[in-house]
Protein backbone atom coordinates (compact mmCIF):
# COMPACT_ATOMS: atom_id res chain seq x y z
CA UNK A 1 0.00 0.00 0.00
CA UNK A 2 1.06 3.47 -0.83
CA UNK A 3 0.00 6.66 0.59
CA UNK A 4 0.55 10.51 -0.18
CA UNK A 5 -1.03 13.86 1.37
CA UNK A 6 -2.73 15.97 -0.68
CA UNK A 7 -4.06 18.34 1.42
CA UNK A 8 -4.46 18.97 5.15
CA UNK A 9 -7.24 16.44 5.60
CA UNK A 10 -7.15 14.79 2.52
CA UNK A 11 -5.23 11.56 1.87
CA UNK A 12 -4.75 9.19 -1.24
CA UNK A 13 -3.66 5.43 -0.53
CA UNK A 14 -3.04 3.00 -3.39
CA UNK A 15 -3.85 -0.27 -2.69
CA UNK A 16 -2.59 -2.90 -5.19
CA UNK A 17 -3.39 -6.24 -2.99
CA UNK A 18 -6.97 -6.76 -3.53
CA UNK A 19 -7.84 -8.08 -6.91
CA UNK A 20 -11.79 -7.74 -6.13
CA UNK A 21 -14.05 -5.13 -4.67
CA UNK A 22 -15.66 -7.34 -1.66
CA UNK A 23 -12.06 -7.89 -0.68
CA UNK A 24 -11.33 -4.26 -0.51
CA UNK A 25 -15.01 -3.14 1.23
CA UNK A 26 -13.82 -5.27 4.32
CA UNK A 27 -10.82 -3.00 4.75
CA UNK A 28 -12.30 0.09 4.04
CA UNK A 29 -15.13 -0.39 6.49
CA UNK A 30 -12.31 -1.42 9.42
CA UNK A 31 -10.52 1.64 8.46
CA UNK A 32 -13.59 3.57 9.22
CA UNK A 33 -14.62 1.62 12.57
CA UNK A 34 -11.03 2.97 13.84
CA UNK A 35 -11.32 6.09 12.82
CA UNK A 36 -14.67 6.40 14.85
CA UNK A 37 -13.18 5.12 18.18
CA UNK A 38 -13.11 7.71 20.41
CA UNK A 39 -9.69 8.85 21.85
CA UNK A 40 -8.14 10.96 24.54
CA UNK A 41 -6.15 14.18 23.56
CA UNK A 42 -5.22 16.32 27.06
CA UNK A 43 -7.98 15.04 28.65
CA UNK A 44 -10.57 16.15 25.83
CA UNK A 45 -12.77 13.30 23.85
CA UNK A 46 -12.27 13.64 20.37
CA UNK A 47 -14.03 11.52 17.97
CA UNK A 48 -13.34 11.50 14.28
CA UNK A 49 -15.44 10.84 11.33
CA UNK A 50 -14.66 10.44 7.50
CA UNK A 51 -15.73 9.83 4.45
CA UNK A 52 -13.93 6.90 1.48
CA UNK A 53 -13.84 7.55 -2.39
CA UNK A 54 -12.98 4.03 -4.27
CA UNK A 55 -11.60 3.76 -7.70
CA UNK A 56 -10.85 0.70 -9.21
CA UNK A 57 -8.64 0.21 -12.16
CA UNK A 58 -8.13 -1.45 -14.28
CA UNK A 59 -12.01 -1.46 -15.23
CA UNK A 60 -13.92 -3.03 -17.91
CA UNK A 61 -13.90 0.16 -19.95
CA UNK A 62 -10.93 2.05 -21.01
CA UNK A 63 -10.15 5.01 -18.31
CA UNK A 64 -8.39 8.23 -18.55
CA UNK A 65 -7.00 10.52 -16.69
CA UNK A 66 -10.21 12.52 -16.16
CA UNK A 67 -12.21 9.42 -15.33
CA UNK A 68 -9.88 8.67 -11.98
CA UNK A 69 -9.05 11.93 -11.30
CA UNK A 70 -11.38 13.54 -8.55
CA UNK A 71 -13.05 17.05 -9.83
Amino acid sequence: MYSARISGDEFVFLINTYTKRQESQAMLQQALNTLACPVNVSGIQVQLSASIGVSFYPQLQDSTRATLAPS
